[in-house]
């Protein structure tokens, strides 16, 4: 098991037109999350092994606002899962 603290960089932009003109949004933000996480290994031989992970972050939400006044509310996550075959030397 694995476990702790993480800091991601999210950079969004966005364009599009609408009754007002053309709209632009761009947000930078850093974001601080948890990570945890799970694996295992199993040794096939004395020299080849197999093994899984699996991980989740979950970082602080943000509520960003374009120029005219309208929200949207980020919730980012993540859920990578990996398997692996290493040789050993």
């Amino acid at each position: 098991m694995i476990g702790g603290f993480q800091t991601a960089s999210f950079d969004a932009s966005l364009q599009f037109d609408d009754a007002f003109g053309r709209s632009r949004f761009k947000n930078d933000e850093y974001l601080n999350g948890l990570h945890l996480g799970v694996g295992a290994e199993y040794m096939f031989t004395d020299r080849i092994s197999g093994r899984m992970e699996y991980k989740y972050q979950d970082y602080d939400s943000i509520t960003v606002r374009d120029a005219g006044d309208d929200r949207v509310k980020f919730e980012p996550s993540e859920s990578v899962f990996r398997l692996g075959v290493s040789y050993n030397f």
